[in-house]
């Protein structure tokens, strides 16, 4: 009733106020419109000063000024609100984070403090805006350095401040969240769960958390991407109904005495009271939970508050971080309460709906919880009231940008900067883009302009100091700097640039201590006490450092990162004992950090206390298996050498001498004289390898493929450490390599010289997979390899799976009881190398390969990438906006041609990248953000197809691909050896799912391109156990269907035709005839004519369904072919002019071939028919015999049938090629040789006319 009551009063307030001066209102924005800033203000202050109580007027000029960059201005518009008579709580509110008012904080002038002040006082009825006051109060008198009083200020807030902590937990895209952890099911202290990537988490108590209470999960824990949990214990006196307010930075789930009260999926860094719910404590001890999450944005917080209606703290309640008996419970009452201040925004828009300037307030207010959504919809509403209109569109920039549409936010930009010269940001934005081309004229001119709009202010001497230093005019960037900084003496950069310049003419730090010292006297803070601290070290003045650092730690009293760094200079120092309780200290805030834990390891050692030392490395490898540093430190900790000398040494002299020679191989360019594998593998699936590889190129082809070594690895999840890379001479003289991140220069290559190359991969595996190491070895490759060995040493106990294929090799076993692991090897000596073949199987699937895996099987893979991508394929506004517009009846519409649309409509709008800062290797973008930006790979767009189809009520599920492989690796152990993503969609009373590949541009709807047929694949569905190859083909097969007729004319003929092409086959005909007018389309046949037929005219031709996905595309033409009959005596050659002949092929030009022949014909079907009218007083010499050629692999067929028609004779030439089978075994080439050029000798056969006796 309470809520109702104020919205009326605002109501009733609003109409006293509003008849007289709308239409003057109305002529200022009409100025707005015409981008008559100037004008529009006048107006606007012409209003105020007859009616100063004008709400209306003073929001619309408060936005018009700080959309112009004048911010205090602005705000002294704005607090003009607090005399007028309504409510002014929901106007201050909205503005909380905007620069009118957060730059205008600290100025005692500005008033804001005063405001500020009287809502401590007497605040909202709500009181989450007192709550709000009572924080900037306290960050106000921080930066003035009073802690005590910053501090009286936060505890105002009633915050919650009590907890015990635990994580992480497995979070990667944002998976953990429908998952219950542990901690949901049982509080108890004395567990050790197994946290992410299989990390010990335990409860602790933090020793405390920021000033402000809220509680940041980055002090405690090192992990990103991951959920945490937060606990504490509340005593009620009696049963009490109370509210419990939340603001997070994550998504978040509450729990009441085990009952989950309250959840929000989406992560968003929002405020204070974001989350109330009206709920019911019982007498006694109360149980509050926290599930907090984050795996898309940098923060991970909370601020919790238990309060009254009004919010008030309940009297008589405490709280306590350490367990207590409590009543398992669910509450009677769960009501969750929505923002009561944007609802009174959102009454005034229903009731006024022309108000522009509210749809403004109303968008602040979401966007400061991140809303930005809601923010988008509601300013398009405004936009369709007031159209072209330059504030809203200037507040869509910061819409936009929260809600990570970048596109959006630069064509804003571009939009604002072309609609008037007058805008600061459409300026600076020009300003950004000239400066980045090196365009200096125009950047100039923009950093003119807007010192004209805005002189003396800070942005025009920040635009212009980065001109000038773009310009490399250093004198200009330090004069220009010092004007600045007079100017601001505020501003910590142009104080940190002066200090720096300072520094750089002197090379002494005095100006430069003086210049921080005097700094934090008015502005006091991390940055500049920071740089305080790093100034006086770098001037050898610890004993200033050390007590810089202990202010450091007064202000920021729950940051063990500042520990950590006083741990390092004292290491450096050594003072061992100091650092030893800096590090000590910070492991108390944070202890699971493996760094941490390093670092103490460090100091021990330092200290030569070598048992605390290896205890410490210890703890860094329980948190972290993958501290590969730590491992090796360890061992040396222990006496031990280093893991991989249990392989044994390489003798590389011994090698290089025994090393065959290019007599020995004269048919190879190079040799693999050694290539050893030797891996480890630790407890917990930590796992590293070193390759060591000695390649004699034996003549130029060889140096020119050895020369640039490629090293193969993930970025995502691996790391590469180049040992040694060098080019060895025949008189041992080495020469080191270049290398570039994973890619060595071999110099000074000649013939018969070697490439040594000795690198380490280590493997940082996350997840689910974060126990789990696979991998596969060639032993032979398309050299001959003199010697190849894998070899890995893999703990007791681990259960592994090995397979071998093309080869069968014991491998020696060797166990090793000192770390209880055992060491397997598999050699191979002397292996020819394999002899290329065209149109041969890959290497993968020919090669004698030996793979391995400890994944236990493929159910474990489909669980893992499900976890993985499920969050992604969620819907949103905008999807289901995209969607309406695509199909805006669905119940008209049939479900294949739901799905056609979908289907096309990404495949024609999205672009397909795959780029490795966009993406990771097996994580896909959010369907929302693949839509918003237009771009993604081929999980990206699969993604976008899931959620799309969803929204239509259509279910469909990813499917790893293995492109390019298929029925022969079938059998391959389980693994993410996947390179391509497409989607299988549930049909309606169809067992089988409709694979479609939404990067396949140009095809129709379920055709399968030639990398997707019969490839091995893994489909991500619940209960699938098996991997499966993908179809051949599915609606239907690439067909070929020409009928043509013949006309002969005095030297050539005149040819007429059409052609009906079918399924993938019509993707290469869309890639060339879609968007082309009619004259280019002809230029494109006449140029394919062009290679069978030189003399080619065409004289006209259409094609049809390139525009759209259909199954089949229709070609119609009429070309002439001057020149294409040969006369011989009395005697007509004709050479039929097929469309789609057979080819010669180089993949059956062997004698006899090693290995298969794949993938030789992209056609299932070709049939071509064409009719010639003999020329009047010829006939055939010879009517040719039909042929039918069959072979398992194939079929072939061709006819020449006469028929006497009118008096004419009417000649009818068919052909017909049908493929079978996908392979042709080296036990069919022969026979299919002989087939193939039988079918070619009849594909050329020419037709012999003679005249009539």
């Amino acid at each position: 009733m309470k809520n109702i009551a104020i919205s009326i009063y605002i109501i009733i307030s609003f109409m006293s106020i509003q008849p007289l001066f709308a239409q003057d209102i109305n002529q200022a924005w009409s100025h707005i419109l015409k981008k008559e800033f100037d004008s529009s203000e006048i107006v606007f202050r012409s209003i105020l000063e007859n009616n100063p109580k004008d709400v209306r007027c003073i929001v619309g000029l408060s936005y018009l000024l700080e959309m112009r960059h004048r911010n205090a201005e602005s705000w002294n518009v704005y607090k003009q609100i607090m005399k007028t008579d309504i409510d002014p709580v929901p106007y201050l509110y909205s503005i909380w984070l905007t620069p009118r008012f957060s730059t205008q904080m600290h100025d005692k002038k500005s008033g804001v403090q005063e405001v500020l002040k009287q809502l401590s006082q007497t605040g909202d009825k709500p009181g989450s805006l007192r709550a709000m006051a009572m924080e900037m109060l306290g960050s106000v008198e921080t930066r003035n350095g009073n802690i005590k009083a910053a501090t009286q200020y936060y505890d105002r807030i009633n915050a919650l401040s009590s907890y015990s902590i635990i994580g992480p937990f497995e979070h990667i895209s944002a998976s953990g969240f429908g998952l219950a952890y542990p901690p949901e099911e049982l509080y108890d202290t004395t567990d050790v769960y197994e946290g992410k990537n299989g990390a010990p988490a335990s409860w602790f108590h933090p020793p405390m958390i920021k000033r402000d209470y809220w509680l940041d999960f980055q002090s405690y824990f090192p992990d990103r991407q991951a959920i945490f949990y937060a606990n504490t214990f509340v005593w009620s006196p009696k049963n009490m109904t109370v509210q419990v307010r939340v603001g997070t930075s994550g998504s978040l789930k509450l729990f009441l005495n085990d009952a989950e009260i309250l959840r929000d999926s989406n992560e968003t860094n929002n405020d204070f009271d974001t989350y109330i719910v009206r709920t019911d404590l019982v007498a006694g001890w109360n149980r509050l939970l926290l599930k907090v999450g984050y795996s898309e944005i940098d923060r991970c917080n909370f601020l919790m508050r238990i309060t009254d209606e009004e919010g008030n703290a309940v009297p008589g309640l405490k709280h306590t971080a350490y367990a207590q008996q409590y009543a398992k419970q669910k509450p009677t009452r769960i009501e969750f309460i929505p923002n009561p201040i944007i609802a009174q925004l959102q009454r005034i828009i229903e009731l006024h709906p022309d108000w522009i300037e509210h749809y403004l307030v109303l968008a602040d207010a979401y966007l400061r919880n991140d809303r930005a959504i809601e923010a988008e919809q509601l300013l398009k509403r405004a936009l369709n009231i007031s159209q072209d209109n330059p504030i809203i569109l200037w507040k869509f920039i910061d819409t936009y940008a929260r809600g990570r549409k970048k596109d959006e936010v630069n064509t804003t930009y571009e939009l604002l900067s072309s609609m008037s010269k007058d805008i600061p940001d459409g300026i600076i934005y020009k300003f950004n883009q000239y400066l980045d081309n090196e365009d200096y004229d125009r950047a100039e001119d923009m950093v003119n302009r807007i010192e004209q709009l805005l002189p003396k202010s800070e942005t025009a001497f920040t635009l212009r100091i980065r001109y000038y230093d773009k310009k490399k005019m250093q004198d200009k960037v330090i004069s220009t700097t010092r004007e600045a900084r007079k100017q601001f003496p505020l501003s910590w950069t142009y104080t940190e640039l002066a200090a720096a310049f300072d520094f750089q003419t002197t090379r002494k730090r005095d100006t430069m201590i003086s210049l921080y010292s005097k700094y934090l006297k008015q502005v006091y803070g991390e940055a500049p006490l920071l740089s305080l601290a790093k100034a006086y070290l770098e001037d050898s003045k610890v004993k200033e450092w050390q007590k810089t650092f202990d202010e450091l730690l007064t202000l920021s009293p729950s940051s063990p990162g500042f520990h950590y760094q006083m741990a390092n200079v004292f290491t450096q120092l050594e003072q061992y004992d100091k650092a030893e309780k800096e590090m000590l200290t910070a492991l108390k805030f944070c202890p699971s950090c493996n760094t941490y834990w390093s670092k103490l390891g460090e100091i021990y050692r330092s200290k030569k206390d070598i048992q605390s030392s290896i205890k410490a490395y210890e703890k860094a490898l329980a948190y972290s298996p993958t501290d590969y540093d730590a491992r090796a430190i360890l061992r040396e900790l222990q006496g031990k050498k280093s893991i991989f000398t249990v392989f044994g040494e390489t003798n590389l002299d011994s090698i290089i001498q025994s090393s065959p020679q290019a007599k020995d191989h004269p048919e190879a360019s190079a040799v693999i004289v050694s290539d050893k594998v030797k891996r480890v593998i630790y407890d917990h699936g930590a796992s590293e390898a070193v390759t060591e590889s000695l390649i004699r190129v034996l003549n130029e082809k060889g140096i020119d493929f050895f020369k640039e070594y490629r090293i193969g690895y993930n970025g995502n999840s691996q790391d590469l450490i180049i040992e040694k890379a060098v080019t060895i001479k025949a008189d041992g003289k080495e020469i080191r390599a270049d290398i570039s991140r994973n890619m060595a220069v071999f110099k000074g290559l000649e013939p018969n010289d070697f490439v040594y190359i000795k690198y380490k991969i280590r493997n940082y595996n996350t997840g689910k997979l974060a126990r789990h190491v696979w991998d596969e070895y060639y032993f032979n490759r398309y050299f001959p390899v003199t010697h190849a060995e894998y070899a890995m040493i893999i703990p007791d106990g681990l259960q592994f799976t090995t397979s071998q294929q093309e080869m069968d090799v014991s491998p020696l076993v060797q166990e090793l009881p000192e770390i209880h692991s055992t060491l397997y090897s598999w050699k191979v000596n002397r292996e020819p190398g394999i002899v290329y073949e065209a149109d041969m199987p890959s290497l993968p699937e020919i090669g004698k390969v030996l793979r391995f895996t400890t994944i236990p099987n493929w159910s474990f893979l489909v669980e893992w990438y499900a976890e993985l991508a499920q969050s992604k394929a969620q819907t949103s506004y905008e999807i289901q906006e995209a969607v309406k517009v695509l199909i805006p009846n669905p119940e008209k519409i049939s479900e294949p041609e739901k799905i056609r649309r979908v289907f096309q409509f990404i495949t024609d709008n999205i672009r397909y990248s795959s780029v490795s800062f966009r993406q990771s290797a097996f994580i896909p973008q959010k369907a929302r953000d693949v839509l918003v930006n237009k771009i993604g790979d081929c999980k990206d767009v699969s993604t976008l197809g899931i959620a799309m189809l969803r929204e239509l009520g259509i279910n469909a599920h990813y499917v790893l691909v293995n492109s390019g492989n298929e029925e022969r690796l079938l059998n391959l152990l389980p693994s993410i050896a996947f390179n391509h993503c497409i989607i299988a969609v549930e049909e309606s009373g169809k067992q089988r799912p409709l694979f479609l590949d939404l990067t396949a541009s140009n095809f129709p709807t379920g055709a399968m391109p030639s990398a997707d047929r019969n490839a091995f694949s893994l489909l991500i569905r619940p209960g699938n156990t098996q991997p499966l190859l993908l179809p051949d083909k599915q609606y239907s097969a690439p067909t070929f269907v020409s009928r043509a007729s013949i006309e002969f004319t005095d030297d050539g003929m005149m040819i007429q035709g059409a052609e009906k092409i079918t399924g993938a086959l019509t993707a290469k005909y869309r890639a060339a005839y879609k968007g082309k007018n009619s004259a280019e389309q002809k230029k494109l046949l006449q140029s394919s004519l062009a290679s069978d037929i030189p003399s080619a005219r065409v004289s006209d031709m259409g094609v049809f369904g390139v525009d759209s996905l259909a199954n089949h595309i229709t070609l119609l033409y009429r070309y002439e072919a001057p020149n294409t009959v040969a006369e011989a005596g009395t005697y007509k050659i004709v050479r039929i002019p097929w469309r789609n002949d057979l080819p010669s092929e180089d993949a059956l030009s062997y004698e006899k071939r090693t290995y298969p022949i794949k993938h030789l014909y992209d056609v299932d079907t070709t049939f071509e028919e064409i009719s010639m009218l003999i020329p009047k007083g010829y006939e055939l010499a010879e009517v040719p015999q039909s042929i039918h050629l069959s072979h398992a692999a194939a079929e072939y067929d061709y006819s020449v049938l006469a028929n006497e028609k009118e008096g004419f004779s009417i000649l009818t030439v068919t052909r017909r090629f049908i493929k079978k089978k996908t392979f042709i075994e080296s036990s069919e080439y022969q026979s299919f040789k002989d087939f193939y050029a039988k079918a070619v000798r009849e594909d050329r056969r020419q037709l012999l006319l003679k005249k009539k006796e």
